[in-house]
């Protein structure tokens, strides 16, 4: 959330920051807290310069930023090496695909978070339906990937009180 504060400081317009940016940024930053800063853990992002609205930007860059951590502490358990893969695309007027994952050890595929104890998961499914968006595993690749589909949430214009 300090990061995003920061960039709508440098902005001029403070209703939507440039998401390539603050998603590079956010990840370089969790990747160096969590591993340090010799690790041989990659980040691929593929993010379109694309302006996302603060209600829209926040609550994702919560997801992603639970999805990465979770890559990070638990996906390369006994690797020093890994990936870590970030995408997003703009599927039609306000719908986007985003979809993030690691080429770690994965969960077991018949794990349920809502049974699960992992606060991590849950935080993941609440963000995406704040979103107004769906989560769903992609067990075509290995490790953990998900693809997240969700609208842009509509800002309310500012109301003067004046």
């Amino acid at each position: 959330m300090a990061m995003v504060h920061e960039m709508l400081y440098m902005r001029e317009d403070l209703s939507c920051i440039e998401y390539s940016t603050y998603v590079q940024q956010l990840a370089d930053y969790l990747v160096k807290s969590v591993k340090g800063s010799d690790t041989d853990i990659r980040l691929r992002i593929d993010i379109p310069e694309v302006e996302l609205g603060i209600d829209t930007a926040l609550p994702l860059g919560l997801l992603i930023n639970e999805a990465v951590t979770n890559a990070l502490k638990y996906g390369f358990e006994g690797r020093d090496t890994g990936e870590i893969s970030i995408a997003l695309e703009k599927e039609d007027e306000h719908g986007y695909v985003l979809r993030i994952g690691d080429d770690g050890i994965g969960y077991p595929e018949n794990m349920d978070y809502k049974a699960s104890k992992s606060l991590g998961l849950k935080l993941i499914h609440n963000l995406s339906r704040q979103l107004k968006g769906s989560v769903i595993r992609d067990l075509s690749k290995r490790g953990t990937n998900y693809i997240i589909r969700f609208e842009e949430v509509q800002q309310d214009p500012f109301h003067s009180m004046a």
